[in-house]
C-alpha cells in the first residue's frame, strides 16, 4: 500500500484518502441500498400474498353469507306460500259455506219476513262460526 501511496504527489494524498473513504462509503451505501431494496421486495411480496389471502377469505365469507341469506329467503318464501295456500283454502271453504247458507236462505219460505225465525237464526249462527 505504501508503494501506491508514493505514486500520488504529496499535495493530492489527503484528497486521495478522502476520495478513498468516500468510495468506500459509497460502496457500503450501495450494498445497503441493494440489500434493503431486496428486503423491501420480499416484504412487498409477502404482504401482497397476505392481502390477497385476506381478500379471498373475505370474499368467501361474503359468498357464504349471500348463500345463507338466499337459503333463508327461499325457506321463508316456501313457508309463506304454504300459509297463503292454507288461507286460499279457507277462503274457498268460507265462500262455499256462504253460498250454501245463501241457497238455504233463498229456499226458506219465510225469507221475505221482516223478523227472523228460528231457521234464519240458526243459519246466521252457522255463518258466524
Amino acid at each position: 500500500m505504501g508503494a501506491l501511496l508514493s505514486l500520488i504527489p504529496i499535495q493530492f494524498r489527503a484528497g486521495a484518502a478522502a476520495g478513498g473513504v468516500l468510495l468506500a462509503l459509497a460502496g457500503f451505501g450501495g450494498a445497503y441500498a441493494w440489500i434493503d431494496h431486496r428486503g423491501y421486495e420480499r416484504a412487498t411480496q409477502e404482504w401482497t400474498v397476505k392481502y390477497q389471502q385476506r381478500e379471498d377469505e373475505l370474499n368467501r365469507q361474503r359468498l357464504a353469507e349471500l348463500d345463507r341469506q338466499a337459503t333463508a329467503n327461499a325457506a321463508a318464501k316456501a313457508e309463506e306460500e304454504a300459509e297463503l295456500e292454507a288461507y286460499r283454502k279457507q277462503v274457498i271453504a268460507m265462500a262455499d259455506r256462504n253460498a250454501q247458507l245463501a241457497n238455504e236462505a233463498a229456499a226458506d219460505p219465510n225469507h221475505d219476513n221482516i223478523a227472523l225465525d228460528a231457521d234464519a237464526v240458526t243459519r246466521h249462527n252457522r255463518r258466524i262460526d
